[in-house]
């Protein structure tokens, strides 16, 4: 309602005599699409060129314009349109604003960000359109059915964009000759440094991604401006690609498969020297580019489906290996749960259910030793249907790497385990007990994590409780059991730095599970020291925490105690609860979490005075 009125009292304020306020009051169109198309009719009785450089602003704004756009940007890409062989900066509107007023109001600035001109006057550099319901008339093709359009359909075919695919197209052609334009350009200053910014940024792909459309009737052209701009003197795509790739017009089959480009691939595949089996510096096949997406634009662009399927179709080979040694599904595996697969009726299956579907070999292992599986599990957002598919196809968690490590390992490994694929991989028979190259388990990975995450307890607790037997007190080559590992100065006992609450509460209570679970706190490692003597005459580590080892080593006992995981406010580093055998209320220490037996020490002032045979 405020937008309509908005926009009433905007026309009102426009007219030039009383008798022609009148007369508007009297026709006031009712409901905002009928203003939009009052707003239209008036762009579309402006003279031709300034009626197509308007079509430009709203082609620009619907395509890149979120949220906003550089109408430095918008009024030299529009103005690339006009221009023939060479850069012609007289075709640039010199007026900004009268663009704009062209817009007949559908069109503003922003309120930020701005900038200031010659004269030091704050001036706005971004422009928008009004509202969102704008965009969404112009795209919307129920809006060409309104009362409105239907009467006046030269509105219709001229300002409502029926095809986004063609508007990318027309956004990409425009970029493609200013890139022409600006490449033949020997001398002066860059014209428009941001839009020669933009048109050598990612957003280029962009448009190229959104313009390959089966619907796309100029789509043989676009192919051959994707093939023209690869065999530029200077193609700007490298600079664009977050990955190495070999540029050049022999390429174009692997650089679409990677941008997920089908219907380009399509077309180059009906083309004669373009080969499935070629490869690139690196060994890896289009096949590899397409499963992998190696050179996704967007993280909204599709998983690859289509072009996997195209290039297997096409006889691609499923299990070719790069010279890393790695498959398609390696790569297909390592993309995690960044690009979430979403069934449809057209693609009711996963890339990844294609890939073993025509007889991908999951447990085929790269030069470091690494399956299919290690790269799913060494995601930092594990993506769990890849992970199901695998061993749901006989994959094997326990294959080990050149460092010994399964993929169990390599899940402990990353900046946060993923709880789920854990489980998952439990489930499919990953063992908790293997051990690495230098003998340690999952646990001791798991224990060792410098960074805190919020479900690290969690994440320790699920795979202590995997299945009974599991040892806890497994030596590494330097002799260390997990316990060892969790009171070392770099564990989480100890490295209170970042998170001094959080890191002592969350190591205190992994202490207490790993104790539970028959944790021996007196096992000696290579160098003698016990998990006792780390833990009790390190002053870093909280009192409540020695207390509780100090109970337990006085016990005696390795077999798993009773602890109470209660909640309890965060340890705080000047925590002056008293020693058990200093008396005091002991309701702040949770009872020392165990059956303490009574200490028999003489002098207890201090730990570090208790019992010196504790320390040996």
């Amino acid at each position: 309602m405020f937008l309509w009125v908005r926009l009433q009292v905007q026309h009102l304020a426009e007219q030039h005599t009383d008798h022609d306020i009148r007369a508007s009051l009297q026709d006031l169109p009712r409901g905002l699409d009928a203003t939009y198309i009052r707003s239209l009719d008036h762009i579309y009785h402006l003279d031709d060129k300034r009626r197509k450089r308007v079509q430009g602003v709203f082609r620009w704004l619907i395509c890149a314009g979120s949220p906003g756009l550089n109408v430095e940007l918008v009024r030299h890409a529009i103005a690339v349109d006009e221009m023939s062989d060479h850069w012609d900066p007289s075709m640039v509107v010199t007026n900004h604003n009268g663009l704009i007023s062209d817009c007949a109001n559908l069109v503003e600035f922003t309120a930020t960000p701005h900038s200031k001109d010659k004269d030091s006057k704050t001036v706005p550099t971004c422009i928008q359109f009004i509202h969102t319901s704008v965009k969404d008339f112009l795209v919307n093709l129920s809006s060409g059915n309104s009362d409105g359009m239907q009467s006046s359909p030269h509105l219709s075919r001229f300002f409502l964009f029926h095809s986004l695919a063609l508007a990318h197209h027309k956004i990409f052609q425009s970029c493609f000759k200013c890139l022409s334009l600006l490449e033949r350009r020997t001398e002066g200053p860059d014209p428009c440094p941001v839009l020669s910014e933009y048109v050598r940024s990612p957003s280029l792909l962009l448009h190229l991604r959104n313009a390959d459309d089966k619907d796309n009737r100029e789509l043989r052209s676009l192919t051959q401006s994707f093939l023209t701009m690869l065999s530029m003197r200077t193609s700007p795509i490298q600079g664009m690609l977050h990955d190495e790739v070999d540029i050049g017009h022999q390429m174009a089959l692997h650089i679409a498969a990677g941008l997920s480009c089908s219907n380009i691939m399509s077309q180059l595949l009906s083309y004669s020297g373009f080969s499935i089996t070629k490869r690139d510096k690196f060994g890896r096949t289009p096949l590899h580019y397409a499963a992998g997406c190696l050179l996704r634009c967007s993280p909204v662009a599709d998983n690859g489906y289509d072009c996997v399927q195209l290039l297997l179709a096409a006889k691609a080979d499923v299990n070719a290996v790069d010279k890393r040694g790695r498959t398609v599904l390696h790569y297909i595996a390592k993309q995690g749960a960044g690009y979430r697969f979403m069934p449809d009726h057209l693609h009711p299956e996963s890339p990844i259910e294609l890939l073993l579907r025509k007889g991908a070999s999951q447990n085929s292992r790269d030069v470091q030793g690494d399956t299919a599986l290690h790269c799913a599990s060494r995601c930092n957002w594990v993506d769990k249907h890849t992970l199901q598919t695998l061993l749901a196809n006989h994959g094997d968690p326990n294959i080990p790497n050149k460092n010994r490590a399964t993929c169990l390992h390599v899940l402990m490994m990353n900046e946060m385990p993923d709880n789920d694929a854990l489980k998952i991989l439990l489930d499919g028979g990953a063992s908790s007990d293997a051990q690495d190259a230098h003998d340690k388990t999952p646990l001791h990975i798991l224990v060792g994590q410098s960074q805190f995450f919020k479900n690290l307890v969690q994440t320790v607790k699920a795979l202590l409780s995997c299945r009974a037997g599991l040892n806890v007190n497994a030596r590494d080559k330097e002799g260390m059991t997990p316990l060892h590992i969790l009171a070392r100065d770099k564990g989480p006992l100890c490295n209170r730095r970042r998170f001094p609450k959080e890191a002592a509460s969350v190591g205190h209570d992994i202490l207490e599970l790993l104790l539970r679970h028959g944790a021996n706190v007196r096992a000696r490692d290579l160098q003698g020291s016990t998990p006792y003597r780390l833990i009790v005459k390190n002053d870093r580590i909280a009192p409540r925490t020695s207390h509780l080892v100090v109970a337990v080593s006085s016990q005696g006992s390795r077999e798993p105690f009773t602890v109470s995981m209660s909640e309890q406010a965060p340890i705080r580093l000047w925590d002056s609860a008293p020693l058990p055998w200093e008396g005091g209320d002991q309701s702040e220490s949770r009872n020392f979490f165990v059956s303490a037996p009574e200490y028999r020490a003489t002098n207890t002032t201090r730990v570090s005075r208790f019992d010196s045979d504790l320390f040996q």
